[in-house]
């Protein structure tokens, strides 16, 4: 699983037909985008908690590619937090598709030992949008340094996600 979800990202930013990245990163203003997140993680397909996560999206994006500021915390103390690019694929006015790349660091605290940093998190999660400012999507994610300095056991997230625009 570890390099298909930034694979996923990557390709959706670049097919877009209606707003790839192959057609610039010319700054736009949208809205903002503040959202709450909870979710179950696990290690090896075993369950090791819950984690908690917000993620702050800037009120601009460079062609498709929404800068965002995400920090996350397990139920043992695992934080990780970053500065990524976020992207949102409407399939309809009120479904959308979403998917992240966040680079960042990894403090272990209690938690399960992933290796060395730095680390990558992608997420690929599908949305509803109840109203313009109002969404709620559910994710999957995954975390780990992406074999570049050995240790790799990654982790995952299945999340329920609350977001609100300004």
């Amino acid at each position: 699983m570890e390099p298909l979800l930034a694979w996923v990202f990557w390709t959706l930013v670049t097919i877009d037909p209606s707003n790839s990245i192959l057609d610039g990163l010319e700054r736009k203003s949208v809205p903002g985008r503040h959202v709450f997140s909870v979710g179950e993680v696990y290690v090896d397909n075993e369950s090791k908690g819950y984690e908690l996560q917000y993620s702050l999206y800037q009120p601009f994006v460079y062609g498709p590619l929404q800068p965002f500021y995400g920090i996350s915390s397990t139920e043992n103390s695992g934080l990780m937090f970053g500065v990524g690019f976020g992207y949102e694929y409407n399939i309809s006015e009120k479904i959308f598709l979403e998917s992240s790349f966040l680079p960042g660091l990894y403090v272990k605290n209690e938690e399960v030992y992933l290796g060395e940093q730095p680390f990558f998190r992608a997420k690929l999660g599908l949305g509803y949008r109840f109203t313009e400012r109002i969404s709620a999507s559910v994710s999957y994610d995954h975390r780990s340094n992406a074999r570049l300095t050995g240790a790799n056991p990654g982790m995952e997230t299945l999340q329920a996600n609350v977001g609100f625009n300004y």
